[in-house]
């Protein structure tokens, strides 16, 4: 399937873990995919970001830009994979 589909640059993936995949899944598909910069979404709580980051950094580098905003040209991709977390402006707390 992943043949048929060819190649993924930027993955937005649900994280929440209600009616998606465990972290684990998520991250076996990610490294399955194999794309330039994953972003997750659909989360319900800050615990459900911070667990999937702290899976997630042991096998992809983890950035946080201090914005829910990212510009992803083709000619600036990172060399492998790398997860950002995009600052969603309703977390009190500032992940």
């Amino acid at each position: 399937m992943l043949a048929r589909i060819g190649r993924i640059d930027k993955l937005l993936t649900p994280i929440d873990q209600r009616v998606t995949q465990s972290f684990e899944e998520i991250i076996h598909n990610i490294k399955a995919i194999n794309p330039k910069i994953v972003v997750p979404m659909h989360y319900n709580s800050e615990d459900t970001v911070e667990g999937f980051l702290h899976a997630a950094k042991a096998f992809f580098p983890v950035r946080r830009p201090q914005t829910g905003t990212l510009i992803a040209e083709k000619s600036r991709l990172p060399g492998k994979t790398e997860i950002y977390f995009l600052l969603p402006p309703f977390f009190s707390r500032g992940l």
